[in-house]
């Protein structure tokens, strides 16, 4: 794999994807893959702009694509997106689902659709927000007010890697998703779907929305947007529970056909 892959835990487990949101790396997920490689083959990725990945800004049909060479090498995985990650997660279960085992989001339930009044609004206003970003990033000392980084060091990047600047792929990712559609991509995965929302986090209402649509699950954490991030124990605890039911329900069905198999081989037999 290159070195914008990362991988923890044996490859003969379950595997589980984890993407990362915008401005971060593959290393966000650090505490969160060693808490759960003692069942789980989990790999990270940088998305395309960010981290030590080739491309110098975000594309979602680059992330996809990355997304896809995993599942090649690993076969069916788990999909667990946080904000901007949730969003490629979406579009790769979306185009292709049977090799998707599940999809959990975690603060990316917003509609960017830009036939949706609020979808609009939005749009409109990240399209505002990315521009505000990057004139900031020409004054680094105010621009590190408005970056969000993470208390844990293993969170970061080491020391010799050359990454992308935060702003870079904050800018490029966010310009990219919006007036996108995506509640329509859930519904079109149609597999098991969780999503996970901070309980102070702005416009609450649309989780709810998109669950109820897509018949998917629901499920809160305390905390604002960065919550899944910030609290890796809580986060991770809700992904191992949402892993554990998925592949037990794949266990119980797949024992079930091979019980059918058996009585139909018997009649076979008998008859």
């Amino acid at each position: 794999m290159p070195d914008w892959v990362s991988t923890f835990g044996a490859k003969s487990d379950r595997t589980v994807v984890l993407l990362h949101p915008a401005g971060w790396t593959r290393h966000a997920w650090t505490p969160h893959a060693e808490r759960l490689a003692d069942r789980y083959c989990v790999v990270t990725i940088d998305l395309p702009g960010h981290g030590v990945h080739p491309a110098p800004e975000f594309s979602m049909e680059r992330a996809v694509a990355d997304v896809d060479r995993v599942l090649d090498s690993f076969g069916t995985a788990a999909l667990v997106g946080h904000s901007l990650g949730g969003y490629v997660a979406i579009r790769a279960a979306a185009g292709d689902p049977e090799r998707v085992d599940g999809l959990l989001l975690a603060g990316a339930a917003y509609n960017w659709y830009w036939r949706s009044p609020v979808g609009l609004a939005l749009s409109v206003a990240q399209r505002l927000q990315s521009s505000l970003f990057e004139g900031l990033s020409h004054f680094p000392r105010l621009a590190r007010r408005f970056k969000h980084v993470p208390d844990d060091e293993t969170q970061l990047p080491p020391p010799h890697e050359d990454t992308h600047p935060y702003w870079t792929g904050f800018v490029s990712a966010i310009r990219d998703i919006t007036f996108r559609q995506s509640w329509q991509d859930v519904e079109a995965y149609g597999g098991p779907t969780l999503i996970i929302h901070g309980d102070t986090e702005l416009l609450a209402g649309q989780a709810g929305a998109l669950a109820a649509r897509a018949k998917a699950n629901l499920r809160w954490i305390e905390g604002d947007h960065y919550a899944p991030m910030d609290d890796a124990e809580t986060f991770t605890a809700e992904v191992a529970r949402f892993l554990d039911d998925v592949y037990a329900v794949q266990m119980e069905a797949s024992a079930s056909e091979n019980r059918s198999h058996r009585v139909r081989d018997l009649l076979r037999v008998g008859g």
